[in-house]
């Protein structure tokens, strides 16, 4: 499964893919995540490799999804907390992260995966 994140021009910046294996780790292992952007790793265009993961009951990472986008910004890490919550299938009624600027944020995520911060 995968979802495109776009921005406020209407153009792709970003794109999230879930395999079977990453939703079964999410559904397992989901209640705590760390996401993290690698940026020397970009790809002949220019994007930024993202994934979220956690350590599963033998203490080895898993990831939950891969990501490329354009940029590291606080709207893409909300897109992708939602998109790993829709496609995971749980039911996630709030979450708290670190924004790219270092700020704790909160995040309240209503049924329909629209949220407020």
């Amino acid at each position: 499964d995968y979802r495109i994140y776009y921005g406020d021009d209407g153009r792709p910046r970003g794109v999230l893919q879930m395999t079977p294996a990453q939703r079964n780790n999410f559904r397992r292992y989901g209640d705590v995540m760390s996401m993290d952007a690698q940026h020397k790793r970009r790809n002949r265009l220019g994007w930024i490799y993202f994934s979220a993961s956690t350590t599963n009951n033998n203490n080895k990472i898993v990831n939950f999804c891969d990501c490329l986008t354009l940029s590291e910004t606080d709207h893409f890490s909300v897109f992708a907390i939602k998109s790993i919550c829709e496609m995971g299938g749980r039911n996630v009624s709030f979450i708290k992260y670190l924004g790219v600027d270092g700020k704790a944020n909160e995040i309240y995520i209503r049924s329909n995966l629209k949220c407020e911060s």
